[in-house]
């Protein structure tokens, strides 16, 4: 639950650090470089949480094969 949670705060940040000039554009608003500059920033970090998170499951997955090898191993 948890990391589906960090997940998608994590594209949450990167959806909004990537696209924030255009999202201020649909409502006629212009932004100001230094601005656009501060929500790349949180694109990154959104972009480190979610390869945190991915990295997280694919390596629970993989542990949890190779202990389900293991204990087969030792019971045959």
């Amino acid at each position: 639950m948890l990391k589906k949670i960090f997940l998608s705060i994590g594209i949450s940040l990167l959806v909004v650090g990537t696209f924030t000039e255009e999202l201020f554009s649909l409502f006629g608003l212009t932004v100001p470089k230094d601005f656009i500059a501060f929500t790349f920033y949180w694109a990154l970090i959104g972009i480190v949480i979610i390869a945190t998170v991915c990295t997280n499951l694919i390596s629970g997955v993989w542990f949890k094969r190779v202990d389900k090898e293991n204990r087969n191993k030792i019971n045959d």
